[in-house]
């Protein structure tokens, strides 16, 4: 039987998806309030969780290694998100800001605590993570992509506020990409409060 101490630790590994699908939601649907620039802001956040997927499964590898203390396999996955972190840092370069750095920091740190709150269980409950995570990010991508969402207060003096570099899907429908955040990193709360 899982007592409130497991409730606490599924809690606490939701709290950085509840706080990303609030700010997805948020631009949405107030971005004259927050500013249009998260937007620009968000499409990078969607980025950066691609490459923390992509990490979290060399994370995971090292989270099983049961020859090294916790505390070393903490380190470690430290070390490989500093690795991962040259990408962060190449994007900040091109937005000439640190925010994409803590904004990959942010996302690593939700993939560690959902690691770290799970004793005992660390190896099935990583895979179960990262696999559907990997999943719901896949269709939360692919539905956004072909289910048009409305533009809610997204208006085109916001998209030009939101000034987003290129063209593309995202780039001129911004409320397509935020409405798969939102379903993504809504969906994930779900799992790690269900599981």
């Amino acid at each position: 039987m899982q007592g409130p101490a497991h409730f606490a630790g599924r809690a606490l590994s939701a709290v950085p998806d509840a706080v990303n699908a609030g700010l997805f939601l948020a631009a949405w649907l107030a971005p004259s309030i927050i500013g249009a620039h998260w937007i620009k802001t968000m499409m990078l956040v969607m980025l950066f969780e691609f490459i923390c997927i992509h990490s979290s499964a060399f994370m995971m590898g090292i989270s099983e290694q049961k020859s090294m203390s916790r505390m070393k396999r903490s380190v470690a996955m430290v070390g490989l998100g500093m690795l991962y972190m040259g990408l962060a840092g190449a994007f900040s370069l091109i937005f000439e800001a640190w925010w994409p750095v803590f904004a990959f920091l942010w996302l690593l740190l939700g993939k560690i605590i959902a690691l770290w709150s799970h004793r005992g269980e660390t190896q099935t409950y990583g895979q179960f993570v990262w696999a559907m995570s990997t999943g719901l990010f896949i269709a939360a991508v692919v539905l956004g992509s072909v289910i048009p969402m409305p533009a809610l207060m997204i208006t085109d003096e916001v998209r030009a506020q939101a000034a987003i570099p290129g063209s593309g899907l995202w780039v001129d429908n911004p409320q397509q990409m935020l409405a798969s955040g939102v379903a993504y990193f809504a969906a994930l709360v779900w799992v790690k409060l269900r599981y």
